[in-house]
């Protein structure tokens, strides 16, 4: 029997008994990380400051001893959504324990402050039943706020708002010598600028004060089809300055659906109907739309179908099927509607059970697959997406722009392209000559992180880095400030730099320099 066959096979099994056994367990788990009532304004000040006092007292232990050590979070790895992962046995490991809870919600000032704990779903779904949402709301519900500060947050909303950096207000950060700083644009605004992107490596996030908007009940969504890179990017580009949300997906060469969204309080039955895509017979959002792309390919005359999504519904779309990555966990029954009926509740599994319990799987799928973000301006993109079409193959394709400015973290924007679109082009799945084959990516990598280079892009540091050190300097604009942030902090003895914790050394994978190291 085929290899591939028998791999399937096997995972579907797994797949199946994860959701028999352990689908109970994380409903509930759900339920009280997302869905329990939430009481009150928060947990106040008072409470916060006694967490922050706590991992205060570790900072300042490190401090007094013999550093020989930089310090991290204690944070299990196999809770992180990063897909290669930074060994932390090396490092003096910092508690931050349950600094995940709402501080304060300040209607009046429309601002929320949150602990860097908190999960962006459970912060939705708290602000949404109050009338109020993020400017920007990453689509995964597990993300927290905090590693989106860190890392990046880049969503349907960003070509309005940019990053989800940009919405931070003022930021609670504790510095190694063990002071507690307050940072905004008024006050230590030095480090306010480096934050964004610096993966834990000024300080430690303690809270987060966002901006608030209003939010309204539903999402009207404008679906469009296009056959061509080109008719997309025109499509994503007109439509930029008329709609609250924009997404794309690519399904093919030659099959595009461009999604435009605006908040709305009632739905028009003239133009549509409410679909509320996340109910648990539902098929994976991805595998709904491409139905939506069907019927437009019939109508023909008609390249445009209007839907109306509850909104919580719409910011976590693509949370049940992780995108489209459930498919390859599950390959014989994703797109079955009996298996939705019978398991659909059980998703989506929480981060926690699925670094706990499916890590094996996904280390045999890692083998095979890629994942990764490639930004780039907008008069790239066709060229992007054309290269990805001959070397991968990998469809469908995520595609998301977003507006440059000159506030927001480390990217190295030339002035060309200040407030300018950027467009997301986001590969998850298997390249094309592995199918289930090892994938030897390196050299795949190394030709896309060139090919940023070249053309004043930007990678994912999320996902696997090939990039020297000067290559990564040259992509990301750290010199300018991150390292003089760093020397007058007294942060280059306290923590690794960015390069250091995400390069091809730190994470274990394939380097020039060792060829044995193991994949993880």
């Amino acid at each position: 029997m085929d290899n591939n066959i028998v791999l399937n096979i096997f995972l579907t099994i797994m797949k199946i008994c994860l959701h028999i056994f352990l689908g109970g367990i994380n409903v509930i788990y759900n339920y009280i990380t997302l869905e329990r009532p939430f009481t009150g304004q928060g947990c106040g000040w008072v409470e916060h400051k006694i967490k922050v006092d706590k991992v205060q007292k570790q900072v300042n232990s490190w401090a007094g001893g013999d550093r020989k050590r930089k310090m991290c979070t204690a944070r299990p790895v196999w809770k992180s959504v990063s897909v290669s992962k930074t060994n932390k046995s090396g490092y003096y490991q910092i508690d931050l324990g349950n600094l995940n809870d709402v501080v304060e919600i300040n209607e009046e000032e429309m601002t929320v402050t949150v602990e860097p704990g908190m999960c962006i779903g459970r912060l939705t779904r708290i602000l949404v039943k109050k009338g109020w949402t993020l400017p920007v709301v990453p689509e995964i519900d597990y993300l927290t706020v905090g590693g989106l500060i860190a890392g990046a947050g880049l969503e349907s909303s960003s070509h309005n708002y940019g990053l989800f950096c940009q919405c931070v207000v003022e930021t609670e950060i504790l510095m190694p010598n063990g002071e507690v700083l307050t940072c905004s644009r008024e006050q230590n605004f030095d480090l306010a600028n480096a934050i964004p992107h610096s993966y834990g490596t000024i300080g430690f996030i303690t809270a987060l004060k966002f901006k608030m908007i209003r939010a309204k009940k539903y999402v009207e969504l404008d679906y469009r089809f296009t056959n061509t890179i080109e008719d997309a990017l025109k499509l994503i580009n007109e439509g930029s300055s008329r709609h609250e949300f924009i997404e794309g997906i690519a399904y093919s060469k030659e099959k595009f659906l461009i999604m435009f969204g605006n908040m709305v309080d009632t739905v028009d039955p003239t133009k549509g109907r409410e679909n509320p895509i996340n109910r648990w017979y539902k098929k994976f959002f991805y595998l709904q739309v491409e139905e939506i792309v069907e019927k437009l390919i019939e109508k023909r005359n008609n390249n445009q179908i209007i839907e109306y999504v509850p909104l919580l519904q719409y910011y976590h779309r693509h949370s049940r099927g992780m995108f489209w990555l459930e498919r390859y966990a599950n390959p014989f029954f994703y797109n079955s509607q009996i298996f939705m009926w019978l398991f659909g509740c059980t998703f989506p599994f929480h981060i926690d059970i699925l670094g706990l319990i499916s890590r094996p799987i996904y280390d045999v799928l890692y083998q095979s697959f890629m994942i990764q973000d490639f930004v780039v301006p907008e008069e790239k993109t066709a060229k992007l997406f054309n290269e990805a079409d001959k070397m991968l193959n990998i469809y469908p394709v995520w595609m998301c722009p977003a507006r440059t400015s000159e506030t927001g973290g480390c990217f190295n924007i030339p002035e060309k392209y200040l407030n300018c679109l950027y467009i997301d082009l986001g590969f998850y799945g298997y390249p094309k000559k592995n199918k289930g084959d090892k994938l030897n990516r390196k050299p795949l990598l190394r030709h896309f992180e060139k090919f940023c280079l070249k053309n004043n892009g930007y990678q994912g540091l999320y996902a696997d880095c090939y990039m020297s050190k000067e290559e990564f300097e040259t992509m990301f604009d750290f010199k300018s400030f991150y390292y003089k942030v760093r020397k007058e902090r007294n942060c280059d003895e306290a923590f690794p730099t960015v390069y250091d914790k995400i390069s091809a050394k730190a994470r274990n994978l394939e380097s020039d320099d060792d060829m044995n190291h193991k994949q993880c």
